[in-house]
């Protein structure tokens, strides 16, 4: 039987009136990669910022593993324009357990950046390539992806998979990515969770896709046409 690396019971979270995350139960296990999928609002960067614990849920809980480490890139989080990737280094290296030179270095060298650059100075592609270096070098058994390819060019998106895959590989991590890419849904992923209006409305194997639809793109496409009746999250 394969070890969960998280379990969710009953997660909900609202700002206010306005549910962003209605109660749900979802397991995700280590060595898979499941991609989180939806519409603009749907509830993926909420339910990903639940399971990183940056934000608390209004109602449920998480359970997690022993011994586990969390590792979390968002498109829309990144350092100071001023700090050198160095002086990055040497952040993390100190206050981080696991932090392994090695690996950054080596994700550095696959977008082929330097110590000495400035994160201000970095394009786009560039910026991401650093936050997945800083994420792969903390070493985290669970790594959250929130659109960490938002915005960047082809090559930038190839060498951020590169890298991804390389340490996949190597430390079978619970991997959850949020994205709107199809094609790396295609080519990353092992379950494909779909969230419509703060509800995941539907979880399996993305081969399961493969086989009732045409193509991967038809069957998402028709998982958000789907439009359910959602309960209230004080009566759910």
């Amino acid at each position: 039987m394969r070890e969960y690396s998280i379990q969710t019971h009953y997660l909900a979270k609202a700002y206010d009136t306005k549910v962003a995350l209605y109660p749900c139960d979802i397991a995700f296990h280590y060595n898979r990669i499941y991609a989180l999928v939806g519409r603009n609002g749907s509830g993926k960067s909420t339910l990903v910022k639940l399971l990183a614990e940056v934000e608390a849920p209004t109602k449920g809980s998480i359970t997690f593993p022993s011994n586990y480490r969390v590792g979390l890139v968002q498109s829309d989080i990144g350092y100071p324009n001023q700090i050198a990737l160095l002086e990055i280094e040497n952040l993390f290296s100190t206050c981080t357990n696991h932090w392994c030179k090695e690996r950054f270095n080596h994700v550095l060298n696959i977008f082929n950046l330097s110590h000495n650059q400035q994160f201000g100075a970095l394009s786009t592609g560039q910026k991401a390539g650093v936050k997945i270096a800083v994420m792969l070098a903390q070493k985290p058994t669970i790594w959250l992806l929130d659109e960490a390819t938002l915005g960047i060019d082809l090559l930038a998106q190839g060498q951020a998979l590169t890298a991804l895959l390389e340490y996949f590989g190597e430390d079978k991590p619970c991997v959850l990515y949020c994205t709107h890419n199809v094609n790396e849904v295609e080519q990353l992923a092992d379950e494909v969770l779909v969230m419509q209006r703060g509800r995941v409305i539907w979880q399996g194997e993305k081969d399961q896709l493969h086989a009732q639809h045409p193509s991967l793109s038809e069957g998402l496409l028709d998982l958000f046409q789907l439009d359910s009746e959602l309960p209230n999250i004080e009566a759910a």
